[in-house]
């Protein structure tokens, strides 16, 4: 018998047609029961702008950022609102897209200060010293009402940076220390850097640090350790004179070239400094997974594709078309000579992405999303939670949606508190009826399925990442 699943082909230009409206509303129907000690917000940004004045964006990193919040507690709640960047206020304005985007151009069309697309701030959100922020792929962090997620100014850390500062969408919060880390990389065609930073609990800028690079890589996201932090240089350059001078997008300014190679920036955590630079297998890395030191190695997690994934973001009637093949890979460095001892892939070829960890446990088992299409040739999106790992007997536990629906957003990993135990919350959604769910699983036990499935009035965008806040963090 043909399953719907074996002649199903995501509606993904519907999906991403919607016009997606703000939200605040109560979750009325649900569907088991929320696990009792499960009490916080789980927030995911997602881009949910795709169409304005009759223009069409083409790229899944174009779409102005909505932030979503999903409150368990006594009720249960669920609120989505815009990021109000200052380039959504001027295009509600003008009724039309202005400023050109990471996979759209239009004539006319405008760059920040003219040297830079403005930011969406539809990548990530996260908390640091009191306070919930969203980002984009570049620019300041937006600051957000917790509660109501009304944009309320953007995060400068006391004037440590600005709107052109390179400031990357991962950047990593450290509850043991209370500090806040990140990179940026300036694009120019003679000197690209790598810039790093590190901020104090109190927002103060401790360390500003600047790396010369060989060539402008394009790099989203680093793993930190306790002493340590690594970056991922996959040979994805930006021709930036192509972007401020020819009229390109920026995924039409970016080149592939697996000749150059790639390597680990390890940098010291404490002042920036660069260690080492070793070369590693030739892949592209979107996403770390984490790094951990024991003894006199550095293991650094990460998602090793062939070649790089924004290129398969587009067209978005046919996302992931041709996703490159990619799995979950372990090195492990000698810190005293900084020689790669080995590489360790994890068998889970389904086109992993948006891993997750166990804040609980920082040396186990990854969670991610992953696709059941890959390797075919057709527009796909993930229809799989997976939950692999590095130890002696790997395996993989593995939710997979009803027929017809997929998984959207990084899931977050919340300890249950017993010290051993954990639960998963994610989102799925039905792509032809736009029917979406809050749904929560037993973070060892997917393959049992939800414990709870959330149902949701109205239909929330497909998202990227996310942060989960127990109910006693105090933010504002």
């Amino acid at each position: 018998m043909v399953t719907r699943e074996a002649l199903h082909t995501p509606a993904l230009g519907r999906v991403f047609e919607t016009p997606y409206a703000e939200i605040s509303a109560e979750v009325a129907e649900l569907e088991g029961e929320v696990p009792r000690g499960l009490r916080g917000t789980y927030y995911v940004n997602a881009p949910a702008c795709f169409a304005r004045g009759g223009q069409h964006y083409r790229h899944w990193l174009d779409g102005d950022g909505m932030v979503c919040a999903l409150t368990l507690g006594s009720t249960i709640h669920v609120t989505s609102r815009y990021v109000r960047t200052h380039k959504r206020v001027i295009e509600e304005q003008t009724g039309a897209f202005v400023f050109r985007t990471f996979g759209t151009a239009f004539p006319g069309d405008r760059l920040q200060r003219g040297i830079a697309t403005a930011s969406p701030t539809n990548v990530s959100v996260y908390a640091f010293a009191g306070r919930l922020l969203a980002s984009g792929e570049q620019g300041l962090p937006h600051i957000l009402d917790p509660a109501t997620l009304e944009t309320t100014g953007v995060e400068t850390f006391n004037d440590a940076i600005n709107e052109i500062t390179p400031f990357s969408a991962h950047a990593k919060s450290d509850s043991r220390t209370g500090e806040l880390v990140n990179f940026g990389i300036s694009y120019s065609s003679r000197a690209p850097r790598l810039h790093y930073f590190r901020f104090e609990s109190n927002r103060s800028l401790a360390v500003r640090a600047i790396a010369p690079l060989d060539a402008p890589y394009s790099v989203h996201d680093f793993a930190l350790s306790d002493r340590y932090a690594v970056i991922h240089l996959g040979p994805y350059f930006l021709d930036v004179e192509r972007l401020l001078h020819a009229g390109t997008t920026t995924i039409d300014a970016l080149e592939w070239m697996p000749e150059m190679g790639s390597r680990l920036m390890v940098l010291s955590r404490d002042d920036g400094r660069v260690l080492a630079k070793p070369q590693v297998r030739c892949g592209y890395a979107l996403h770390a997974i984490r790094a951990f030191e024991q003894d006199d190695r550095l293991f650094v997690d990460l998602i090793e594709y062939e070649s790089p994934l924004y290129p398969s973001y587009q067209p978005l009637s046919r996302l992931y078309d041709n996703v490159p093949a990619g799995l979950p890979v372990r090195y492990v460095l000698d810190t005293r000579t900084w020689e790669v001892e080995g590489r360790y892939p994890v068998p889970y070829h389904s086109a992993p992405d948006f891993p997750a960890t166990n804040p609980a446990d920082v040396k186990g088992d990854v969670w991610l999303l992953g696709m059941s299409a890959a390797g075919e040739h057709k527009p796909k999106f993930f229809d799989r939670l997976a939950r692999v790992g590095w130890d002696d007997a790997p395996g993989v536990d593995e939710y997979e949606p009803p027929d017809g629906r997929y998984l959207s957003g990084e899931p977050a990993v919340v300890p249950d508190g017993s010290g051993e135990g954990a639960w998963v919350v994610c989102r799925e959604f039905d792509d032809e009826t736009l029917a979406s769910w809050f749904i929560i699983l037993d973070a060892y036990n997917l393959s049992q399925g939800p414990k709870a499935r959330l149902s949701l009035e109205q239909p929330l965008p497909p998202g990227f990442h996310s942060c989960f806040l127990p109910t006693t963090d105090n933010l504002r």
